[in-house]
């Protein structure tokens, strides 16, 4: 399963005439193989029409990135957990067939390490 550091993120929110609203990440993330860094871009795309089965979820994934697409209501999640945690990283199930959409792929956020107690000093005492 890869997996990638992501740097950086972009955000965009529109619609699509008919096929209604549509939101999509773009994150910029870095891999390392062999020692050796590459740098590589994901889309994650958000949309009322992937909630259904008949057009619902699924991944692209290459070895150096993947293009996922999600229900509409993922994308606060996505979107609150990039705005707040850092590091993030990025995992996903590579396709067998290079180009070919899979209904079960893995998509996977995730933040880095966390030190325990990060958040507000408690002064109550």
């Amino acid at each position: 399963m890869p997996s990638a550091q992501i740097t950086s993120y972009t955000a965009h929110v529109g619609r699509l005439g008919q096929l209604g609203t549509d939101r999509l990440l773009v994150l910029q993330h870095v891999m390392v193989h062999d020692g050796q860094q590459s740098e590589s871009t994901s889309e994650i795309y958000f949309s009322e029409r992937f909630a259904s089965s008949s057009a619902g979820f699924v991944t692209l994934g290459s070895e150096t990135a993947v293009r996922a697409h999600l229900p509409e209501a993922d994308y606060a999640i996505w979107l609150d957990l990039l705005r707040h945690e850092a590091p993030m990283y990025l995992h996903w199930t590579q396709a067998e067939e290079a180009g070919t959409p899979e209904a079960d792929g893995i998509i996977h956020l995730a933040t880095g390490p966390e030190p325990p107690g990060e958040g507000p000093v408690d002064h109550s005492r």
